[in-house]
């Protein structure tokens, strides 16, 4: 397990803008690379600031649409089939949730601006596991096929299409 803090320059959070979704047994990290984030934006990623996150599939994709306060909204893929080793989640307990580590990062330098932990609504960790373990007997061919379906729609078109919603205030 990998230890950020907010100050630190971690070389490859440098790179294009965008949202990169990770999952994996410790639990579930959403990068977001933004090129010098202004002060609404790093607002927006402080805690207390709403998250809706929405989830769905396409074609052996899963796909997030993000909102983190009042920006606008974002979009990322995850393919668990192209993950080396697969991924093995376990089962959120009743009335439990995956932690979410969300990182923002300035695309430019690699410097970590903020790190926020939000616990997923259970309803949404089950979803997400549930979506997770019926894609990764899907093909690598399959993922690369989907996520070129997902990128040529919206982001607003994800959100519209997406089967489950959740809306977060702490954290």
């Amino acid at each position: 397990m990998q230890m950020y803090q907010v100050g630190q320059r971690v070389e490859q959070f440098r790179g294009r803008d965008g949202l990169f979704l990770t999952i994996d047994g410790s639990g579930v990290f959403l990068l977001c690379r933004m090129a010098k984030p202004t002060a609404k934006e790093r607002r927006a990623f402080r805690s207390r600031q709403p998250v809706r996150i929405s989830m769905g599939e396409e074609i052996g994709v899963l796909y997030w649409t993000v909102t983190f306060g009042d920006i606008p909204t974002m979009d990322c893929t995850f393919g668990p089939q192209i993950v080396p080793g697969g991924v093995e989640m376990e089962t959120p307990g009743e009335g439990q949730g995956y932690a979410m580590t969300v990182i923002l990062a300035d695309a430019e330098t690699g410097e970590v601006i903020s790190i926020r932990l939000i616990g997923l609504p259970h309803d949404f960790s089950l979803a997400l596991k549930d979506t997770v373990d019926r894609l990764k007997t899907r093909s690598a061919d399959a993922y690369r096929f989907g996520v070129a379906s997902v990128y040529g729609m919206s982001t607003q078109e994800l959100a519209d299409r997406a089967a489950c919603t959740a809306i977060v205030w702490e954290g």
